[in-house]
């Protein structure tokens, strides 16, 4: 039987995002976002919506660890990514691996939406 093991969710101004891709450019997305999420994101008309639903994704994994960034886990360990028919999936790599299983995670749901204005992520943990 599956069973919760916690909840995330994040929400953020996507202006955010995109203030910081115009400032510190491929600096800021290669600090935050993997190959593979900045060349799915940039293959996007309005690549920062992109961007921002995936930061809160990887802000609400965060939550659902609660860790928060001092624990050693690297933005980049946290990869949104989309499946064959467009869903979100997560992958975890190094201490962000780590913490999945030492909390016996089997899976994520997620689901990530946006406005002109905002970006929201969804993550469920289910043991």
């Amino acid at each position: 039987m599956n069973q919760i093991v916690n909840i995330g969710v994040d929400i953020i101004e996507i202006n955010r995002i995109k203030e910081s891709i115009n400032k510190f450019g491929s600096k800021f997305l290669e600090k935050i976002f993997t190959d593979n999420e900045i060349k799915y994101c940039k293959s996007k008309k309005r690549c920062e919506e992109s961007f921002a639903v995936r930061f809160c994704a990887k802000e609400s994994i965060m939550k659902i660890f609660k860790t928060g960034w001092a624990k050693g886990i690297n933005w980049r360990d946290i990869e949104i990514l989309n499946d064959k028919n467009g869903q979100p999936k997560i992958k975890l790599y190094n201490k962000a691996l780590e913490f999945k299983k030492k909390l016996k995670i089997k899976k994520f749901l997620v689901s990530l939406s946006h406005s002109n204005v905002s970006a929201i992520a969804f993550v469920l943990a289910i043991k």
